[in-house]
Formats: C-alpha cells, sequence, structure tokens
C-alpha cells in the first residue's frame, strides 16, 4: 500500500477573536488553504493490479480513486502495472464535476459526469447508460453507498477495484474544537471519526458537504447541507452562519 504521508492532523491554532465567537473547521482527510483543518482520517492508495480484460468502462466515485489509479499507472511508482498504460482511452462515468476536472486534467476520456455527486442518484444515473458494457469500479475498501450492489441487481457485469483505504485517527483531546464551531464534515467516515474521538457539543453546528453525510448525523444535530457538493460551497455556507452568529453574540 502507498501512504499518503502529507495526510496528517493539523493543531487547531488557539488565536481567536474571543471564546464566545464561533470559529470554521474543515474536517476530512485535506488541508485547504486559509482554513483551519482538523484531519480525522489518513487515506492509503492502494496497488491496482487488474489486467483490464474484459472491461469497456471506469466508474469513479471519489479523486481519491482516480489518484490511486494515476499511482499504479505510472512507470515511476514501484506498485507500476503496464496493464494500465492504454486507461485513458476507457470511458469514464464519475459522480461529480470536480472529480471530473482530475481526469480532464490527464487526458482521459470522460463518458459522463454525474449532477448529484450522491451516491444513489449516481446509481439512478449511470444504469441505462451501463447496459451492454462491462465496467470497473474503482472504489474504497469500504463504502457506504452500496453502489455495486445496486448496479449489480441491475444485472450490470461489474467487476471491482479496492483503490484506497480509509483510516481513522485517533485524535488528542487537545484538538478537540471548542463548543462554537462550525464544523464541516466532508465524508461520513470524518463525522464518524470526530465522534469517535471527541463526542459531540450541544452548541456544534455541522455542515454535510452532501446527503449521504448528512444522512449520519444524529437527528438531533443542528445540521445544514452545503447548497452543491463541492468544499468551496460548504465553506462559504459556513462563513455565512458564523457571521450571523458573531453578530447576534455581539449585540448582546
Amino acid at each position: 500500500m502507498i501512504e499518503q504521508n502529507y495526510l496528517q492532523p493539523m493543531k487547531l491554532s488557539n488565536t481567536i477573536m474571543n471564546n464566545n465567537a464561533y470559529e470554521i473547521i474543515l474536517i476530512g482527510t485535506r488541508t485547504i488553504k486559509n482554513v483551519k483543518c482538523l484531519i480525522t482520517n489518513t487515506i492509503t492508495f492502494c496497488p491496482i493490479t487488474h489486467t483490464l480484460e474484459g472491461i469497456d468502462s471506469f466508474i469513479f466515485t471519489s479523486r481519491y480513486a482516480i489518484q490511486s489509479l494515476l499511482e499504479s499507472a505510472s512507470p515511476l511508482s514501484p506498485h507500476y502495472n503496464p496493464h494500465l498504460t492504454k486507461w485513458r482511452e476507457i470511458p469514464s462515468f464519475v459522480i461529480s464535476p470536480k472529480s471530473a476536472e482530475l481526469l480532464y486534467k490527464h487526458n482521459a476520456r470522460v463518458e459522463f459526469v454525474g449532477q448529484k455527486a450522491h451516491g444513489k442518484e449516481f446509481a439512478k444515473e449511470i444504469i441505462p447508460l451501463l447496459k451492454n458494457h462491462s465496467p470497473l469500479y474503482f472504489r474504497a475498501k469500504e463504502i457506504i453507498s452500496h453502489l455495486n450492489t445496486t448496479l449489480k441487481n441491475a444485472k450490470i457485469p461489474l467487476q471491482e477495484a479496492i483503490a484506497y483505504v480509509n483510516t481513522p485517527l485517533i485524535l488528542e483531546q487537545n484538538l478537540k474544537p471548542k463548543p462554537q464551531s462550525v464544523l464541516i464534515f466532508t465524508a461520513p467516515s470524518a463525522y464518524k471519526s470526530f465522534v469517535s474521538s471527541f463526542g459531540w457539543e450541544d452548541e456544534y453546528i455541522a455542515i454535510a458537504i452532501g446527503k449521504s453525510t448528512l444522512s449520519y448525523f444524529d437527528s438531533t444535530t443542528n445540521a445544514h447541507i452545503s447548497p452543491k457538493p463541492s468544499i468551496p460551497h460548504a465553506i462559504e455556507l459556513a462563513k455565512s452562519i458564523a457571521l450571523e452568529l458573531n453578530t447576534q453574540n455581539t449585540a448582546k
């Protein structure tokens, strides 16, 4: 497996306006410039050993799966798989425009881009398009959407390749955000890891990047969903919520 060493926990800064001011924290597997981030999970790429024999299409539901394929397809990689040399010529069905950007960047053939960026809806979108196709699904070791089962139940002759593993971190308690925090969760795994390490404060406000993540929140959570399933849109929503709350607190 190929460990992504740049995905490490970030210590949270204590430089805030005051103890009652709400601050924004992005929670998941990556860091974003100019945003306070808390890494709750690490991503490990797995060598892809599939020969692509009998495969005429690809399915991607994550940028990490694409990055893993790029790693195994690179002649410079210790896990280089020469069978992947012509992977760019095989049409890809990808869950979101953001993931599609990475494929376009590497001159891959993008056949379809999902409009909902949600596993169950993506399945409905691609089932009619995959009739008479033999797709290979590059996936995480553990998945929550059950996309594979849905496609197989639709009589799609799906094959699967484990492209990466998402592993929760054991986080130190000094990394726990203060109660006055707007927390952006980029995936259900981030939420599960966060709650496992820190529990949940009633004052927390949670923002889900998409429907799958929202569905994992406790029913009592003060929760919001990003207007579009992207980190920039989620950050803008968080900023507006924090600004409103901080303005209210200042007026008291």
